[in-house]
């Protein structure tokens, strides 16, 4: 396989599987783009551990062979691995930061745990160690030095994105037994695992994801707050801001149950205007 093959295969994994930060790629630097794909790619790969894999020890030797993968490539030595190789690639025409990939497989560890996250500021903690981190990943990717306010604005803005995503894999998770949702705000509700389990989206339940789309929206606002002030590199990956709030819409209006249109569901026919739009004025 050539490196316009590991490329392609990066590009194709991350439009079936993220489509949604697919189309934040398009509207990244042509070179630039190869080593989002790859960076996106290694994203699927750690996240999907706890799906693919139902013995605990063999989770944890996979995402301890991606660590281990990864520290040959940071010296420059690489496994014979599509993603690695157009990972390898990518460090020839920006920052891979390999502190960053580490902290993404140890917070993926904690998906091998049956236990939830007990607390919201707890699954916040857990998605800004995941998604948020992942969106620092690529900005540093994208701009070489970028600022405080940017670095704080991506990571808020990643984090808001991988709270949509939960409430949005509810349905996904309640089909292999697990649930993600913080168990204090379940209780406060009267509800179980059993109820999340049944594939209904009761008022309470409801109730529950609403929270969880407050903080979501909060985390959106504090991203916003050094708008001016941001890169103007990163915009395309802040952009993701948009397509949350599509999320949020649609959940707020009862038009998207997690339980009957999926993790994979798109933001919407508008997502590409959207994005349009927060390229061409910055506002993302």
């Amino acid at each position: 396989m050539n490196r316009e093959n590991y490329h392609q295969h990066c590009m194709t994994l991350v439009k079936a599987e993220d489509y949604d930060r697919y189309l934040l790629s398009l509207f990244m630097p042509e070179e630039k783009q190869a080593g989002i794909w790859a960076i996106f790619a290694f994203n699927i790969e750690i996240a999907k551990t706890r799906e693919q894999v139902s013995d605990p020890m063999l989770a944890e030797i996979r995402l301890q062979w991606w660590q281990n993968a990864l520290n040959k490539l940071a010296d420059d030595k690489t496994e014979d691995h599509p993603i690695c190789q157009a990972l390898a690639g990518a460090k020839k025409q920006g920052t891979v930061s390999f502190n960053l990939c580490t902290d993404m497989i140890k917070a993926r560890q904690n998906d091998l745990s049956v236990a939830t996250c007990s607390s919201l500021e707890q699954l916040i903690n857990y998605t800004s160690a995941t998604a948020g981190a992942l969106h620092e990943f690529a900005l540093r990717y994208l701009v070489s030095e970028p600022s405080i306010d940017t670095l704080k604005a991506t990571r808020q803005s990643g984090t808001a994105w991988g709270l949509i995503g939960i409430v949005r894999a509810i349905g996904f998770q309640a089909q292999l037994n697990q649930n993600d949702l913080p168990s204090e705000l379940l209780a406060e509700m009267d509800i179980d695992d059993s109820t999340v389990f049944k594939g209904e989206m009761l008022p309470a339940l409801w109730d529950v994801v609403d929270k969880m789309l407050d903080a979501a929206e909060g985390l959106i606002n504090d991203s916003r707050v050094q708008r001016k002030s941001v890169d103007k590199n990163a915009i395309p990956l802040l952009a993701i801001n948009r397509l949350s709030e599509a999320y949020i819409k649609q959940l707020r209006n009862r038009a998207l149950n997690p339980y009957q249109q999926l993790a994979t569901h798109g933001a919407g026919p508008k997502a590409m205007f959207n994005l349009l739009l927060a390229n061409i004025f910055g506002k993302f």
